[in-house]
């Protein structure tokens, strides 16, 4: 695991979209929210929790217990579809 590797601090519970739990882990850590990244596959959830409290957002795609890319996720794709009409086209 890139944590285990890089000895970085994480949690795998955040209790992501609340903002309240992330605040909460935020809290218990030495560092503030412009330093931290929230890591998800979600762009309602992750991505828009992370931007609504100034963290590093990374989106990535869906993968399997075996970390095996889901080829297709029809709730993802409509989410990303949407989110691109109202960026503009950013995502």
């Amino acid at each position: 695991m890139i944590a285990y590797e890089l000895d970085l601090e994480f949690t795998y519970s955040g209790g992501k979209p609340s903002i309240r739990k992330l605040k909460k882990i935020l809290d218990k850590i030495p560092y503030s929210s412009n330093e931290v990244a929230i890591i998800g596959d979600r762009v309602f959830t992750d991505i828009l929790v992370g931007n609504r409290l100034g963290m590093y957002t990374i989106l990535v795609d869906s993968v399997d217990y075996y970390g095996n890319k889901i080829k297709k996720n029809n709730f993802q794709s409509i989410e990303r579809y949407i989110a691109r009409i109202l960026t503009g086209g950013f995502l």
